[in-house]
């Protein structure tokens, strides 16, 4: 359905689901469709970035849409072979509510499992100014294109947005330019005390959220308008 290729120093690989992927940290197995595969679209040799993850996913018979379209801050750990907390979280929701797809996406492409230390990892890449402004061009890019290829498949499809608040600036310009991308367009997200935006006007990140119970509907409120 994704038809985004690897570009130089970006590799789409894809991975089998078999039970060894059941570790700690690990895939939920029994959440997942074994008869597909889950695909990465990553950097090519160190675990540097990734632009998506898609996961295939076991409906248990649930009859849901064919996509969620899952927006989060940046990676933590996941790929085609392991996972992370945010994605299980996730897997779980899609699972329950029917969604045969979950696509994972974020905001910054940079993995970093403590969101803390994310603006070190930025500061460190900026360094090679010219490569770190291709690599956030492209994840806007590849945004669209996820989004675009599931309108253009005529694939049922929601979108769930939990960027967070940004840590850094870029964090800030990637979450405007997904604003427009989402113009006009009702997301899901979680709300957090009663909350439905964060003090700076963001959706919360779901990582520590309930999201079975504290998932509303609603339009994109940018902090920019």
């Amino acid at each position: 359905m994704i038809s985004i290729q690897g570009l130089k120093g970006e590799t789409k690989v894809s991975s089998k689901i078999t039970k060894n992927i059941q570790q700690k940290g690990g895939y939920e197995f029994s959440q997942l469709d074994t008869t597909r595969e889950i695909e990465c679209l990553r950097s090519s040799q160190s675990k540097k970035f990734r632009y998506y993850l898609k996961v295939p996913i076991n409906t248990q018979n649930k009859v849901g849409k064919d996509i969620i379209i899952a927006i989060g801050m940046n990676p933590s750990s996941a790929d085609e072979k392991t996972s992370d907390k945010t994605v299980n979280q996730l897997i779980k929701h899609a699972s329950r509510k029917g969604y045969s797809t979950l696509i994972m996406l974020n905001s910054l492409p940079y993995y970093e499992s403590d969101s803390k230390k994310l603006p070190n990892v930025i500061e460190a890449e900026r360094n090679n100014f010219v490569e770190f402004s291709k690599i956030l061009k492209r994840n806007i890019e590849v945004i669209g294109s996820v989004i675009k290829d599931t309108k253009n498949h005529m694939l049922t499809y929601d979108i769930f947005l939990g960027t967070g608040d940004p840590v850094i600036k870029e964090g800030a310009e990637s979450i405007h330019e997904i604003e427009k991308i989402l113009d006009g367009m009702d997301v899901f997200s979680t709300n957090y005390n009663k909350k439905n935006f964060t003090s700076l006007g963001y959706m919360f990140h779901p990582s520590r959220k309930n999201i079975e119970k504290n998932t509303t509907k609603r339009g994109i409120r940018s902090p920019w308008k």
